[in-house]
């Protein structure tokens, strides 16, 4: 991904520019895509029964790691795909293109359920985001199914703000870039670059945030 140390990348022709983002875009759609989470311990301060507790779980796990149809249809929210994708068909398309990312797991630290809206706090081991902490919210629907509805600020920010868990150097970079870009962005207009990034639409990116996956060519030679 992009930075201004990697004499390669900045002279790579604009087909690698392309490449460069869909490749850091896949690599930060962990949330929306075939990632393959693993939901693991009981955690602590949870409330609700066990069986909330276990149904909040699958809806969560379903809805990070799930098959096509789950992650876009059965177990997240439209409300959130919305925000993510913008369609349906968007989701499924991107998310069916994705391989699993087998060296990531969730430990969940607590579930706080209230009524038909549950918190999952989190934490990710392994891969590419390993240490990102943060929550993602889940939603009980009319016929008392939950679903993925919110991927909380705090673990997009705990995603971009330690580009040193990045081995790949191209991947350093441009994390590092894009989490210079986004810091002192309000949570906001941080969620709106953040969801655009994992719903792979460079249109809705801030030019500065995109010129981290579109580094300028140095031509000087």
């Amino acid at each position: 991904m992009a930075g201004t140390s990697h004499p390669a990348r900045l002279n790579a022709p604009s087909r690698e520019g392309v490449r460069g983002w869909r490749y850091g875009a896949r690599r930060l759609m962990m949330c929306g895509a075939a990632t393959a989470l693993a939901l693991t311990g009981a955690g602590c301060g949870e409330s609700g029964g066990q069986d909330d507790q276990a149904a909040v779980r699958k809806a969560v796990t379903a809805g990070l790691t799930g098959a096509a149809q789950q992650r876009c249809v059965s177990a997240a929210t439209p409300r959130l795909i919305a925000a993510l994708y913008r369609s349906r068909d968007r989701c499924t398309y991107l998310v069916s293109r994705t391989g699993p990312d087998t060296d990531t797991s969730v430990r969940v630290t607590g579930i706080d359920r209230n009524e038909d809206r549950a918190k999952v706090n989190l934490r990710l081991d392994g891969g590419d985001f390993a240490g990102s902490v943060g929550h993602v919210e889940a939603l009980r629907g009319p016929s008392g199914s939950w679903r993925l509805d919110e991927l909380g600020t705090d673990l997009l920010r705990s995603m971009l703000a330690d580009p040193a868990r990045t081995t790949d150097p191209v991947d350093k970079q441009t994390f590092g870039c894009v989490a210079r870009t986004t810091s002192g962005l309000s949570d906001p207009a941080f969620r709106r670059v953040a969801h655009a990034l994992i719903g792979a639409r460079p249109r809705d990116v801030p030019a500065a945030v995109k010129a981290c996956f579109y580094p300028a060519r140095d031509d000087s030679d």
